[in-house]
Order: C-alpha cells, then sequence, then structure tokens
C-alpha cells in the first residue's frame, strides 16, 4: 500500500459473503483498512474505502459494460459517522497497467467525488478502481494520498 508517498507492506484478505466483497489490509495482525463492496444485480459497487462510507453505495459497474460507460450518484460520504451530502460521476475506460514488467490490459473506472461542506465549492476526490480478466478488482488509488496494488515481481 502506498499512503502519502510511504509504501507499507500490508497483507491482504479478500472475503464474500452472498453479495458482499471485503477486502482487509492488516499489518502484523493488526486491521489498517477496510474496503467492502457489493456485487449484485449485475452490478458492482463501492459501499467503503480508506475510512469513508458511501450511502447508496456508489456503482462501478454496470453490466453488460461498454467502454465509456457513465454513471451518476448522489447521497452521503460519512467519515466517523459524520454524513455530508455528496454526488460523484463515474466514466469506465480501458487501461494497461504494469506490476513489476507485466502489462495487463485492464477496465479502468473513475469516480470523481463531489463533498458538499459548508463551503462555496465542493471539495473534489478522485478515486480510480481497476478491474483485469482473472483479476477482477485489481488496483485502487484514493486521491492521492492513497492506493493499493499488487507487489510486483
Amino acid at each position: 500500500m502506498d499512503l502519502a508517498g510511504t509504501k507499507i507492506p500490508l497483507q491482504l484478505h479478500a472475503k464474500l459473503d452472498g453479495a458482499k466483497f471485503t477486502i482487509e489490509l492488516d499489518q502484523g495482525g493488526q486491521e489498517f483498512e477496510k474496503e467492502e463492496y457489493l456485487d449484485q444485480h449485475g452490478t458492482f459497487e463501492v459501499r467503503s474505502v480508506a475510512g469513508e462510507t458511501y450511502d447508496p453505495p456508489i456503482k462501478l459497474l454496470d453490466f453488460p459494460l461498454h467502454e465509456g460507460d457513465t454513471y451518476t450518484w448522489s447521497g452521503y460520504s460519512s467519515v466517523e459517522k459524520q454524513a455530508t451530502r455528496s454526488s460523484a460521476e463515474t466514466i469506465v475506460s480501458r487501461s494497461q497497467i504494469v506490476v513489476g514488467s507485466l502489462p495487463i490490459e485492464a477496465i479502468k473506472v473513475r469516480v470523481s467525488l463531489k463533498i458538499y461542506e459548508n463551503r462555496s465549492r465542493p471539495r473534489v476526490r478522485d478515486m480510480t478502481f481497476y478491474f483485469a480478466p482473472h483479476y477482477g478488482l485489481f488496483k485502487r488509488e484514493y486521491g492521492t494520498s492513497s492506493g493499493r496494488e499488487p507487489k510486483g515481481q
């Protein structure tokens, strides 16, 4: 994991419980971060990532999938139980990512999240998710401060 430019080696544990898909990152048995996704009714959605929860979950993929698909979302993003009105625009595209020296064709999902706090303009946070054949959700970036990807060989 990359946190504000610092690489942190973590163990990744993926769990599937019905439609709920959870990724837990831990260091020495202590939970460091948790991501929650929903896989249901032909859609794949993010419910929480990097300590932020989305109500309702934000749609990342809607099958059948097409390059250039866009989705809009409105709801609430919450950090430590403080809910804030938010909206998002999601764009699906193709991308090639490199892990170690191995190039992998992927689906790139970019979410531009707008958080409407008591400001004249919303705060904007970008999240990017990469899905690769045979791997599924492969990599994610959350703003400029947090990212998760497999260790290169």
